[in-house]
């Protein structure tokens, strides 16, 4: 495991998820006091806040207005109570969910279902939000988006299957849920499709479109259910990722319930 994978947040017999961001902010920060700025810059840059009420308590969520990529901080009775890095334009595919695994705050979640046949599970960003609108069994459409913990250049190998044919893993797309982390966390392997840059904490990080998974389409064929990637510098070691480039390393999903 490289030094900036992330570590299961579920404690053993814990009836509910205590759940904690710290891994999170390591895809795009490097120290507690960019924690503490972003978080101020949430407080202080969000226009409308969004208010309600909460088992008879006041749930303030502080997201500045971005393309890309913001932070939301969570006011419990006007104190903070948690913060992330959020991603604003993830691809928009229908899930079926299965379940939703609470954290212990109330505030936070995660979702668990699948696209197609493929399981998955997200950190919901706006469960404070969002809870009551979705059901377990019900199909809803959810924008996705990932941050990347460890993303490096992916070289081709070849791989024999059982009746010993060759097969390349060049422009594989692939997942697998990273076995020290949570629910969310997966080890990946994608083609780039898009890449530019966005700037998050005084940072530079890259804007990925890549295939998460591919699924049997009605011609016979296969399509690519994409994701949004972001993938800090100090992330990818000084990798500058470009258009039909192979990555590979370990993300954190995200989404949230899609408008309309």
């Amino acid at each position: 495991m490289k030094p900036n994978a992330p570590e299961r947040r579920t404690p053993s017999g814990a009836s509910k998820k205590t759940g904690n961001h710290g891994d999170h902010w390591g895809c795009v920060t490097q120290s507690t006091d960019e924690i503490i700025r972003s978080v101020e810059w949430a407080l202080k840059e969000a226009k409308n806040p969004d208010i309600r009420e909460w088992n008879g308590r006041e749930v303030a969520a502080y997201v500045p207005e971005s393309r890309s990529l913001t932070t939301c901080a969570i006011t419990l009775d006007r104190s903070v109570s948690t913060g992330y890095p959020m991603a604003v334009d993830g691809v928009v595919h229908e899930m079926t969910v299965d379940r939703i695994e609470a954290w212990s705050n109330g505030l936070e979640g995660q979702v668990i279902g699948s696209v197609g046949d493929a399981a998955l599970a997200f950190f919901d960003t706006r469960y404070y939000r969002n809870l009551g609108r979705y059901r377990e069994g019900g199909r809803h459409l959810f924008a996705l988006a990932a941050f990347a913990y460890v993303l490096h250049k992916a070289e081709p190998r070849t791989i024999t299957d059982a009746e010993g044919k060759e097969h390349s893993t060049r422009n594989m797309a692939a997942y697998r849920p990273f076995p020290q982390g949570d629910v969310d966390d997966f080890v990946y392997q994608s083609p780039v499709k898009s890449v530019e840059t966005v700037s998050f904490c005084g940072k530079t990080v890259y804007r990925l479109t890549v295939p998460f998974f591919r699924l049997p389409d009605e011609s016979g064929g296969y399509r690519d259910v994409d994701i949004t990637l972001y993938a800090a510098e100090h992330v990818t070691g000084g990798y500058a990722p470009r258009v039909g480039d192979d990555v590979m390393g370990i993300l954190w999903l995200q989404g949230s319930l899609a408008p309309g």
